[in-house]
């Protein structure tokens, strides 16, 4: 015999372990060094909640890269995104 459900509650509301995880890792990727021992298909939620959310940065972009599934990199030639280098600006020390 199954659980009435409380009214106004379905579903649809609830979001599953999977769901939260990504959404936890996808909103906090600069506290990682690595995602290379998960699965493709781990990376490519995480990889698609980055980009619904806006928060691809140089430094998640590397670690999507570094997890060595060429899926991965095919989806970033598709969208044309490259490495950005930061170029450093010589600074004086003193007077000339």
């Amino acid at each position: 015999m199954a659980l009435p459900r409380p009214a106004g509650r379905t579903k649809k509301n609830v979001q599953s372990l999977q769901q939260l995880s990504t959404q936890v890792v996808a909103t906090s990727l600069d506290k990682y060094t690595s995602l290379g021992v998960l699965p493709l298909e781990v990376v490519a939620l995480i990889l698609n909640r980055t980009l619904t959310l806006g928060l691809l940065t140089p430094h998640s972009f590397k670690l999507f890269l570094e997890t060595g599934h060429h899926e991965i990199r095919e989806v970033f030639e598709k969208l044309e995104a490259r490495e950005t280098h930061i170029p450093v600006l010589p600074t004086r020390c003193g007077q000339r």
